[in-house]
């Protein structure tokens, strides 16, 4: 479910913020486009697209309180939704996305055409759009972030980077002032959403050169020096405080009255160490938006009238997106397993287990990360004896076995979960899609109703789940209602999330909860939201709760789920070769 708070007032507010990251003041239109903007973008408020939301005036403040801080201006070198709350305001690609229907839409781009042979895409760029310091946004600008910035990936994060299913990235070609030209070697439906990538400022950046000073560091060290083409600019940071963002005087959309956007001269980001201190500022009037927790709505509810605002809930058609989820390393050990299979390592008549992967290191990986870590993504062949397992091997084996993953799916009984962590504002989920999207598995037919006909289904049932276990070979030896590896030892990993998560945090703990149930012992341990980030880029984790930002696009998510992928954390040694039969029928689904 979809909670949100605002103030009366503000009717406008958290769909035209998602559109242009403003909330409607009063003071008087404009009704005029700024000097040379030929191609405006019109929002047209209180029409089919946006029927809840008016027009409104020009000036005022706007002002919101968060708990997390910007770690980086780059918005292709940082795509954690936390860094993207603040680069989405600065910055902007050809295409973006209704926040509420998913569908596809003109940005920087006005217009575009595929060609017959569905290899070529055209854009036409809006004429007379300007960056924030006045300088003219031209196709050059295109050209230098795809050729220069996206194509170079020591720089760049490689979740914007078009790739085609033969490996291959589109070509692209200036064929005027504002037209560019994309070519690709082979038809691809969801290659024109990838062109949502942020463009950056070319008059700005142009003079680096790759392998020389990283031009984030050395440009925009001075918040005065980044220039961008949102609704917003940043003017401020003081960290452990607040971010001030002031508007962009050339943002190239307007209201269908003529005002230009955004509407508020100021947007203030209160930087607060909890969701409690976020809570007490909008409930004192110092923020006007809230993003509230389940615990947050009874107190809500009840002082509403009395402060003045306003409690919506949505459902999951309302273009909810985002799930959570728990994920298990199966790269833990130094000797992995059989890469063909997800079933354990078979072993033969002299009690061997055979592993097969070559050495393998995550290009994620930092520089500097000890070689320590290096031993977790694998050795070369080996064969020990069932003796010679050490802990880790045993449970990269037990993560890698279907049956322990569908006994922990049995094990955990989710409307209990939704019902004592997120008082029942949330729902099941049986599918990476999200549910608003018309992918979605548990939809009958494309775009269809939900009726979970053609999802496979995980019921809450502990007998199913320890028969599973059994299977496996693990049971409670010494009657401690713990079970064990077939050593003796016990069979327990930890379980890590973000801290100051109050719902991560109780999910983890019904997790742990659920798991004792059918004598699985977790370790549970919240920790720092960048340190998470950290341990799930370097493998150095056994299993974690997280939560990943959906949308309409499946593709989207092409870069968790690939076995090639930059996201695909818990099992990264597949993109050299150590892949399950379901991975790559996965690649195959995603080609």
């Amino acid at each position: 479910m979809e909670m949100r708070c605002h103030r009366r007032g503000f009717c406008a507010a958290f769909i035209l913020a998602a559109l242009t990251g403003l909330i409607p003041v009063p003071i008087e239109a404009s009704g005029q486009y700024y000097e040379g903007l030929r191609d405006p973008k019109i929002v047209g408020l209180g029409g089919e697209d946006y029927p809840e939301l008016e027009p409104g005036v020009r000036g005022g403040t706007f002002y919101m309180a968060v708990t997390y801080e910007p770690q980086s201006w780059n918005p292709l070198a940082d795509e954690s939704s936390a860094n993207t709350f603040y680069t989405s305001q600065v910055f902007r690609g050809l295409v973006g996305t209704n926040p509420r229907s998913g569908m596809l839409v003109c940005e920087l781009a006005k217009s575009w055409e595929i060609g017959l042979d569905n290899r070529t895409i055209t854009f036409h760029l809006r004429a007379g759009v300007k960056w924030s310091d006045g300088t003219p946004f031209t196709a050059e600008d295109v050209i230098f972030t795809y050729n220069k910035l996206l194509l170079y990936e020591e720089l760049s994060g490689s979740g914007y980077l078009p790739v085609l299913p033969d490996g291959t990235h589109p070509t692209l070609h200036i064929v005027g002032r504002y037209t560019i030209a994309v070519t690709f070697s082979q038809p691809y439906r969801p290659l024109l959403a990838a062109f949502d990538f942020p463009i950056l400022p070319a008059h700005r950046l142009a003079y680096w050169v790759p392998g020389e000073e990283d031009p984030w560091q050395a440009t925009y060290a001075d918040l005065g020096e980044i220039c961008g083409l949102g609704p917003y600019i940043p003017h401020e940071y003081v960290p452990g405080s607040h971010v001030i963002m002031i508007r962009n005087p050339h943002y190239y959309v307007y209201d269908q009255n003529g005002t230009q956007l955004p509407y508020c001269d100021r947007y203030v980001i209160a930087l607060v160490p909890d969701a409690d201190t976020a809570l007490l500022m909008f409930k004192n009037g110092e923020s006007y938006v809230l993003d509230p927790r389940p615990v947050d709505i009874p107190i809500l509810n009840n002082e509403a009238d009395v402060r003045g605002f306003t409690l919506y809930i949505g459902g999951v058609e309302d273009g909810v997106w985002g799930t959570e989820f728990i994920a298990f390393n199966q790269d833990l050990a130094a000797s992995q397993t059989d890469p063909t299979s997800s079933e354990p390592s078979e072993q033969d008549t002299t009690g061997d287990v055979h592993h097969s992967c070559p050495p393998y290191t995550p290009p994620h990986c930092p520089a500097n990360v000890p070689s320590r870590l290096l031993d977790c993504w694998g050795f070369s062949a080996v064969s020990l004896k069932e003796n010679q397992l050490s802990y880790t091997d045993r449970l990269q084996i037990l993560f890698r076995d279907l049956r322990f993953r569908q006994a922990v799916a049995h094990a955990l009984d989710k409307q209990s979960i939704i019902d004592s962590v997120y008082s029942g504002l949330a729902v099941p989920i049986w599918s990476p899609v999200d549910m608003a999207s018309p992918f979605y598995a548990g939809r009958d037919g494309y775009g269809g109703p939900i009726t979970e006909a053609d999802a496979v289904l995980y019921h809450y049932d502990l007998e199913r789940a320890g028969e599973l276990l059994d299977e496996i070979g693990i049971v409670d030896t010494d009657g401690d209602g713990f079970r064990e590896f077939s050593d003796g030892t016990p069979v327990e990993f930890e379980l890590i999330t973000n801290a100051e998560n109050p719902l991560r945090e109780g999910l983890c703990r019904a997790i742990k909860e659920g798991l004792a149930k059918i004598g699985i012992q977790v370790n549970f341990n919240p920790v720092a939201f960048y340190t998470l980030v950290s341990k799930l880029l370097e493998g150095e984790y056994e299993a974690a709760v997280l939560g990943l930002s959906g949308g309409f696009e499946p593709n989207g998510a092409a870069d968790v789920y690939c076995s090639t992928g930059g996201l695909h954390f818990w099992h990264y040694s597949a993109v050299e070769g150590d892949v399950f039969e379901y991975e790559k029928r996965i690649d195959e689904l995603f080609g």
